[in-house]
């Protein structure tokens, strides 16, 4: 048993000087050779290479990622709700009653020469009308005084009258006098109007013509968007004296619509310029010439596509060009997770682009020509979904 013991333990120390001198010879050569093939030996990990990236024996890698999961893009939609606008240029009128029934009568031995009074409280007053009915005439002149000056005087005979009051006599508190002439040397007559229904029509110029609404977009949104509308529902609230009225929008100050619209009820819609909108608050105004219209259900609706599509960057410096300019090559190449299964996607290196249609588990191209010195990217737009495992770009 010692023996066996004393044998094995020789063995062991022949065995720790063989590795040692292996090791010894191997340090001698790493040493002695040539440094470009010392440098190949250690895989250029030191030094020699520039910062990210490696060489390896499929060549010198320029981007190693793993993209993973790629899904298209989507097309989206906005809709940026604002309150409805009452747009209006009409005339509004006021009736005030005066009295029921008046008489204003002239002889040599009775007058009677009423007065009424009312009062105006609205500076927009466009036209004013004095009506009465007559219900018996009278021989003499009927003559109706505002503030103390006359404005008419005649005979009337039965019937509906309606006589304009001229605006500069109209103030905010009035005194409307009416009185007949007199019987002249016919001392035994009296001339006398019987009047019903009397009152005073006021027209008013009701203006509103320009309303304002704005909505927000997102940084995201406005850098994505594809396509912009106003739509809204029009309601015509009153008839037009003619047969169209004219309106304008604007957004953000820039003209999208200047035309004619009908006295109608209808859903409309209105394209803006993508170019007119901007990130943050943007402004939608109104003006209108004529007419009384509601804009109801008034939204801007937009159409933004996603673009999170991965983008990687790499460099390529000048050593990296001179070796290009010297025979090599830069190769983009993919590995998928599933063969069989169709992959279309377009491929951006740089300014450039390509089409990748496989089914295969790896795809391989020369992107030499797409490659500029300095910062390089590479993004992926899938047209169908499907896993990338790993993406590189070597110099090969």
């Amino acid at each position: 048993m010692r023996q066996n013991k004393k044998g094995q333990s020789v063995d062991g120390r022949y065995i720790a000087v063989l590795v040692i001198l292996i090791a010894f010879f191997i340090v001698l050569y790493v040493l002695f050779v040539p440094p470009e093939q010392r440098n190949e030996l250690l895989n250029q990990n030191i030094a020699g290479v520039s910062p990210g990236t490696a060489t390896t024996a499929g060549g010198e890698e320029l981007l190693a990622v793993s993209p993973g999961d790629l899904a298209p893009r989507k097309d989206t939609g906005q809709e940026h709700q604002m309150s409805a606008v009452n747009i209006f240029v009409k005339i509004t009128p006021k009736i005030i009653t005066l009295a029921q029934n008046l008489v204003v009568k002239s002889g040599w031995f009775s007058q009677q020469k009423p007065s009424v009074t009312f009062d105006v409280d609205e500076s927009s007053m466009k036209k004013a009308n004095f009506f009465f009915v007559v219900a018996e005439p009278s021989d003499g002149d009927l003559m109706v005084s505002l503030n103390g000056n006359t404005f008419f005087s005649g005979h009337l005979d039965v019937g509906a009258q309606i006589i304009e009051i001229p605006l500069s006599l109209v103030k905010a508190h009035n005194v409307l006098e009416l009185k007949v002439s007199g019987p002249g040397l016919a001392f035994w007559a009296t001339n006398k109007y019987a009047l019903k229904d009397v009152g005073v029509k006021l027209e008013f110029e009701r203006i509103n013509a320009e309303e304002s609404r704005s909505f927000t977009l997102t940084d995201k949104e406005r850098n994505n968007l594809l396509s912009s509308k106003l739509t809204y529902f029009q309601i015509c609230n009153e008839p037009l004296k003619e047969q169209t009225a004219k309106l304008k929008m604007y957004a953000n100050d820039k003209n999208i619509f200047d035309g004619l619209i009908r006295c109608i009820n209808i859903r409309q819609s209105v394209n803006i310029d993508t170019s007119i909108l901007h990130s943050g608050q943007n402004s939608i105004r109104f003006l209108l010439e004529q007419g009384d219209f509601s804009l109801n259900e008034l939204a801007v609706m937009t159409d933004s596509r996603e673009a999170e599509f991965p983008t990687y960057s790499f460099v390529v410096n000048q050593d990296h060009v001179r070796q290009i300019h010297s025979g090599k090559k830069v190769m983009l190449r993919m590995i998928f997770a599933n063969a069989n299964q169709a992959k279309t996607a377009r491929v951006f290196v740089g300014d450039k682009n390509f089409i990748v249609n496989t089914a295969a588990s790896a795809f391989e191209k020369d992107v030499t020509d797409f490659i500029a010195e300095g910062t390089n990217f590479v993004r992926i737009e899938p047209s169908n979904t499907f896993e990338v495992v790993s993406l590189r770009v070597v110099l090969v």
